[in-house]
Parts: C-alpha cells; sequence; structure tokens
C-alpha cells in the first residue's frame, strides 16, 4: 500500500468518525430509543429540530413518556382544534385593513411581524 492511500483512508476514517460524532450531538439517540420502548411515536427530526432551537429535548420528552405511561389521553394541537370547531364552528376569517397599529420587535429591535387593524 503506497502512502498517499494510507493518508487517504485515515483522513476518510477521520471525517468519518467527526460525522457520527455531530450526529449523536443533535440526535439523542438514547432519549429516542426510550420512547420508542415506552410507546411513543417520535421522530428522529422532531429531536433534531429541539436541538436546533436550544430546546432540551429531555425535557419535553421525559413528561410524555411518562403521561403515556401512566394512560393519559395525549392529543396534538391539530386533533384540539378539530374537537373545538366541532363544539363552536369554524370561525369567520378575518379581513384586515391597512393601517399598522404594532410592530412586534426582538430584543435587538429586529422587525419579526406586523399586527394591522381588523376591518369591523
Amino acid at each position: 500500500m503506497d502512502p498517499v492511500s494510507s493518508v487517504m483512508i485515515i483522513t476518510l476514517l477521520m471525517l468519518a468518525v467527526i460525522l457520527v460524532l455531530v450526529f449523536l450531538r443533535y440526535v439523542p439517540l438514547g432519549l429516542w430509543v426510550r420512547a420508542l420502548s415506552s410507546g411513543v411515536k417520535l421522530k428522529v427530526s422532531t429531536l433534531i429540530g429541539m436541538r436546533l432551537r436550544h430546546i432540551p429535548p429531555a425535557r419535553i420528552v421525559r413528561p410524555y413518556i411518562q403521561a403515556t405511561k401512566a394512560g393519559l389521553n395525549i392529543k396534538t394541537i391539530q386533533q384540539l382544534r378539530d374537537e373545538a370547531y366541532a363544539v363552536v364552528g369554524k370561525p369567520d376569517e378575518l379581513e384586515f385593513g391597512d393601517k399598522v397599529v404594532a410592530v412586534v420587535t426582538d430584543p435587538k429591535g429586529r422587525a419579526l411581524d406586523v399586527i394591522y387593524n381588523v376591518k369591523v
């Protein structure tokens, strides 16, 4: 084996190890396996999204696992919305005017959203 191919193999192995470590940093596999074994349907992409948003996944998933084990009926936000619509009906769509009544900013002063008046 020539020295160039040896260096290339070592480099590829180091790159693979780095990629695995980065993957494991953003995907708490132990928590995902614990959720699956508890009967909680949880996607790995959900855990990655929590990490990217700086939300500790364990803080959300562990109580969810405990609630599922306790037999509580956990509903999604869409299921709750559908139940509310079944009870009171679907609300009419709001019509907005052209007048800006508020601007939502973050702590650094960047505009996040603009709120317009509602037509009556």
